[in-house]
Protein backbone atom coordinates (compact mmCIF):
# COMPACT_ATOMS: atom_id res chain seq x y z
CA UNK A 1 0.00 0.00 0.00
CA UNK A 2 1.40 3.80 -1.12
CA UNK A 3 0.63 5.92 1.56
CA UNK A 4 0.65 10.05 0.26
CA UNK A 5 -0.31 12.92 2.79
CA UNK A 6 -0.09 16.55 1.98
CA UNK A 7 -0.27 18.92 4.50
CA UNK A 8 0.31 22.82 4.45
CA UNK A 9 1.64 25.23 7.56
CA UNK A 10 1.59 29.01 7.27
CA UNK A 11 4.91 29.41 5.22
CA UNK A 12 5.22 25.41 3.90
CA UNK A 13 3.48 22.69 1.80
CA UNK A 14 4.78 18.59 2.82
CA UNK A 15 3.92 15.87 0.64
CA UNK A 16 5.06 12.69 1.85
CA UNK A 17 4.69 9.25 0.16
CA UNK A 18 5.51 5.96 1.95
CA UNK A 19 5.44 2.31 1.07
CA UNK A 20 5.18 0.07 -2.02
CA UNK A 21 2.28 -1.32 -4.14
CA UNK A 22 2.42 -5.18 -5.65
CA UNK A 23 5.79 -6.88 -6.43
CA UNK A 24 8.64 -4.92 -5.88
CA UNK A 25 10.25 -3.38 -9.23
CA UNK A 26 7.26 -4.72 -11.51
CA UNK A 27 4.21 -2.47 -10.16
CA UNK A 28 3.05 0.26 -12.54
CA UNK A 29 1.28 2.03 -9.91
CA UNK A 30 4.17 2.25 -7.63
CA UNK A 31 6.61 3.78 -10.80
CA UNK A 32 3.13 6.12 -11.71
CA UNK A 33 3.82 7.68 -7.83
CA UNK A 34 7.61 7.45 -8.22
CA UNK A 35 7.29 9.10 -11.32
CA UNK A 36 4.83 11.90 -10.14
CA UNK A 37 7.32 12.85 -7.26
CA UNK A 38 10.11 13.21 -9.15
CA UNK A 39 8.60 15.17 -11.86
CA UNK A 40 7.80 17.47 -8.84
CA UNK A 41 11.39 17.26 -7.53
CA UNK A 42 12.47 18.73 -10.55
CA UNK A 43 10.67 21.07 -11.50
CA UNK A 44 10.76 22.86 -8.05
CA UNK A 45 14.88 22.51 -8.61
CA UNK A 46 14.56 23.73 -12.31
CA UNK A 47 11.84 26.46 -11.25
CA UNK A 48 13.79 28.23 -8.30
CA UNK A 49 12.56 27.29 -5.77
CA UNK A 50 13.95 26.33 -2.46
CA UNK A 51 13.13 22.40 -0.99
CA UNK A 52 13.86 20.27 1.33
CA UNK A 53 13.91 16.37 0.67
CA UNK A 54 14.08 12.76 1.92
CA UNK A 55 14.49 9.54 -0.29
CA UNK A 56 15.06 5.82 0.75
CA UNK A 57 13.63 2.79 0.31
CA UNK A 58 9.74 3.59 0.46
CA UNK A 59 9.91 7.19 1.41
CA UNK A 60 10.02 9.76 -0.91
CA UNK A 61 8.95 13.58 1.11
CA UNK A 62 9.50 16.84 -0.24
CA UNK A 63 9.22 20.22 1.47
CA UNK A 64 8.81 23.73 -0.03
CA UNK A 65 7.54 27.53 0.48
CA UNK A 66 3.52 27.66 -0.22
CA UNK A 67 4.62 30.13 -3.34
CA UNK A 68 5.29 26.29 -5.17
CA UNK A 69 1.94 25.50 -4.14
CA UNK A 70 0.51 25.20 -8.17
CA UNK A 71 3.20 22.51 -8.62
CA UNK A 72 1.95 20.81 -5.68
CA UNK A 73 -1.51 20.47 -7.14
CA UNK A 74 -0.76 18.81 -10.54
CA UNK A 75 0.94 16.18 -8.57
CA UNK A 76 -1.53 15.84 -5.92
CA UNK A 77 -4.47 15.66 -8.83
CA UNK A 78 -2.11 12.65 -10.27
CA UNK A 79 -2.04 11.11 -7.23
CA UNK A 80 -5.63 11.50 -6.35
CA UNK A 81 -6.43 9.48 -10.03
CA UNK A 82 -4.30 6.83 -9.16
CA UNK A 83 -6.06 6.39 -5.52
CA UNK A 84 -9.55 6.65 -7.15
CA UNK A 85 -8.53 3.87 -10.06
CA UNK A 86 -6.59 1.43 -7.82
CA UNK A 87 -8.01 2.19 -4.23
CA UNK A 88 -6.55 -0.95 -3.02
CA UNK A 89 -3.05 -0.03 -3.76
CA UNK A 90 -2.65 4.36 -3.11
CA UNK A 91 -4.47 6.45 -0.23
CA UNK A 92 -3.94 9.78 -0.38
CA UNK A 93 -4.88 11.87 3.02
CA UNK A 94 -4.85 15.91 2.47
Amino acid sequence: MIKAKFSEGKTDILLTVSGHSGKRGESLVCASVSTLMFALERTLKESGFVYEKVISDGLFQLVSGKDARPFFEVVLNGLMLLSEKYPDEVKLKM
